[in-house]
């Protein structure tokens, strides 16, 4: 039983390690199942026994891609602990927020199907919930000033720069003007902590 479990969950790695692929050179709207099947190379019945449509694959991937956001976050601690809490948590919303990557790009994709299908807009209220609970607890550690990057306004703020970055390359936007953002950020943290 646990030896057909770990095949399974190997399976759909592959399935969404294939979809990925697709969806970021076809983009999610462009794809469909027989892109997948194609680019897995299993059988149809194989893919659809594990999913049944393309939206499943792309939520399945930006949960992955969350794992993928946490590894970031513990390597960039790890390279920089001379940073103060604020400008860790600056630079690493800077990160998420520009860095090209084909996790950023997949959930890019989400939110944009997320503005006509129920499915895809419960996922990413699922995200977020959690994404607020790991920072919280994150906070509950000394860092309770940084909560404001936590809340549904900077989340909106956040969403819309993933989704131009499916039709602006952000990244040198970003480069010239780092410093600018990183005030926006840090003044908008100083605003609401100076509110509560």
């Amino acid at each position: 039983m646990a030896e057909e479990s770990r095949i399974s969950k190997k399976r759909k790695r592959e399935i969404c390690l294939a979809a990925k692929d697709v969806f970021i050179r076809k983009g999610f709207k462009n794809s469909t199942m027989e892109d997948v099947i194609e680019e897995v190379g299993m059988s149809k019945g194989g893919v659809y026994y594990y999913y049944k449509s393309t939206l499943e694959m792309l939520i399945d991937l930006c949960f992955i891609g969350a794992e993928f956001r946490e590894q970031i976050t513990y390597d960039f601690q790890q390279n920089h602990p001379e940073m103060s809490e604020e400008d860790v948590m600056i630079e690493l919303t800077l990160i998420k927020m520009f860095k090209q990557s084909d996790y950023i790009k997949l959930y890019s994709m989400l939110l944009e199907v997320s503005a006509s299908d129920e499915e895809a807009r419960k996922a990413c209220r699922t995200m977020e919930e959690e994404q607020i609970q790991d920072f919280i607890a994150t906070a509950g550690h000394g860092l309770e000033e940084l909560v404001p990057l936590a809340n549904e306004d900077f989340f909106m703020l956040m969403k819309s720069m993933y989704v131009a970055q499916l039709y602006f390359d952000l990244e040198d936007l970003y480069l010239k003007q780092s410093d600018l953002f990183r005030d926006i950020i840090r003044n908008y943290i100083r605003k609401h902590r100076k509110e509560k």
